[in-house]
């Protein structure tokens, strides 16, 4: 049991392979290392002679095809759901409705970005990416005008957000597929494809995915429905302006942990690679859970005492706590991620039963979160009007410390659940994908 990880003897385990080679072997000339400082690292998947495979682009073409495809999916999948959140209360005066009408621009935009996603995986697949991605832009765009033409009319407002949310959709689906989609597909049915998101369910790795990257996002965007019911009032009497600069902790938040948690679960998992002579294990990007699990922890319990101790001021201390619970989703989200892509879509291995379902995955996990949203929009102003935030807090953040503390229960028992499902070929026998 290697670093706390049940073997299973006699199996080939999808995602689990010769990451670093310690020895001098002929082998060492037969497989394709990296090419800077590191050349004891093999690369995995080992690229093809071919100048056209992505593989063997330079580094300046990866990084354009990822800055373009990143830059979109924040104007198109980012900005739009939350950018009314500051506003809530103001827009609510103005166009005479109750804030939970308000919060339901935000939701049926949500619900519309979730029930399209399945689609757009499916066209996707037929069709290829690139057709989605011009649609997606293209929607996004009409909808921001339509929204743009009418200050006054919630119906119109309504229609624009809807709108948007097709847009949202594409990128929200397919952007983190595209980082390991390499494979080709046979002819399959659409149909089939639609539904295929639901299939990958049967997986245990996929449900931690998605109730770590999909639940705990759902509930620190959810607090979004509320923050400005909880800052408009005295004592904090915080106007539109106010309200939307409280973002400025979520955004210090976000940039960090983006930013350093990638690199730092890199130096994680090289370090436990060397640990384990060598063969690296998806299980060692785990780890990284705990951070994630103490900003969280932070965030919610501490932004919980924060409301029940009101001050004129506390918004700065809420603003930090929100930092921090934007900080902890943002690391949950890129673990998951990392495990996901890890043993799903890095591997050269041949019809197992994750490596194809990369793309069903991230749009189960889109459209969980945005169902999720939805079903807040229905309750969350009338239960923070009745019971107050700190009891909306209080769950939340008990919630997520139990979903972060199923990945001790993965990093055991992982390696055991990617040979299973590797042997039962679970999407090939529901799907028919072949390589």
């Amino acid at each position: 049991m290697p670093l706390g990880i049940i073997q299973v003897d006699g199996q080939h385990a999808p995602g689990t392979f010769l990451l670093i080679n310690q020895t001098a072997g002929d082998d060492l000339f037969q497989t394709k290392h990296d090419t800077s400082k590191k050349a004891d690292v093999i690369l995995v998947p080992q690229p093809s002679d071919s100048p056209n495979d992505p593989l063997n682009w330079p580094p300046w073409k990866k990084n354009l095809a990822y800055a373009v495809i990143f830059a979109n999916s924040i104007i198109y999948a980012s900005i739009p759901a939350p950018l009314i959140a500051p506003s809530t209360v103001l827009l609510s005066q103005s166009l005479g409705r109750s804030i939970k009408d308000v919060s339901m621009l935000t939701a049926y935009q949500l619900l519309v970005c979730a029930c399209y996603g399945p689609i757009a995986s499916a066209l996707a697949h037929k069709y290829g990416k690139r057709p989605q991605f011009i649609f997606g832009a293209v929607m996004g765009l009409v909808g921001t005008i339509v929204c743009c033409t009418t200050t006054h009319s919630y119906s119109v407002l309504l229609a624009g957000r809807i709108i948007q949310g097709i847009g949202s959709s594409v990128f929200e689906s397919l952007s983190m597929a595209v980082i390991g989609d390499l494979r080709t597909f046979s002819d399959t049915n659409l149909f089939k494809l639609v539904f295929a998101p639901f299939g990958v369910l049967l997986n245990p790795a996929v449900i931690w995915f998605t109730i770590v990257g999909s639940v705990c996002i759902a509930l620190y965007v959810a607090l979004s429905y509320i923050l400005a019911q909880i800052w408009s009032p005295p004592p904090y009497n915080l106007n539109a302006r106010q309200n939307g600069t409280f973002y400025v902790g979520a955004l210090i938040g976000g940039l960090l942990s983006s930013t350093v948690s990638p690199w730092v679960g890199d130096i994680i998992a090289s370090k436990m690679t060397k640990w384990n002579k060598g063969v690296y294990e998806p299980e060692f990007r785990i780890p990284m859970i705990i951070f994630a699990t103490l900003f969280c922890g932070i965030g919610w319990f501490v932004f919980m005492w924060d409301l029940d101790n009101p001050t004129p001021h506390g918004y700065y201390l809420g603003a930090f706590c929100h930092g921090c619970l934007c900080a902890g989703t943002t690391i949950g989200m890129t673990v998951a991620s990392l495990y996901a892509l890890s043993f799903l879509t890095l591997v050269g291995c041949d019809s197992d039963s994750c490596r194809e379902s990369s793309t069903e995955i991230f749009v189960l996990a889109m459209a969980s979160k945005n169902f999720l949203f939805y079903g807040f929009s229905e309750f969350i102003n009338d239960w923070t009007e009745r019971n107050g935030p700190h009891e909306v807090l209080r769950t939340f953040g008990i919630v997520t410390m139990c979903i972060m503390a199923t990945s001790l229960v993965l990093y055991i028992f992982g390696k055991v659940n990617r040979c299973f499902m590797h042997k039962v070929g679970l999407m090939n026998k529901l799907m028919g994908y072949q390589y």
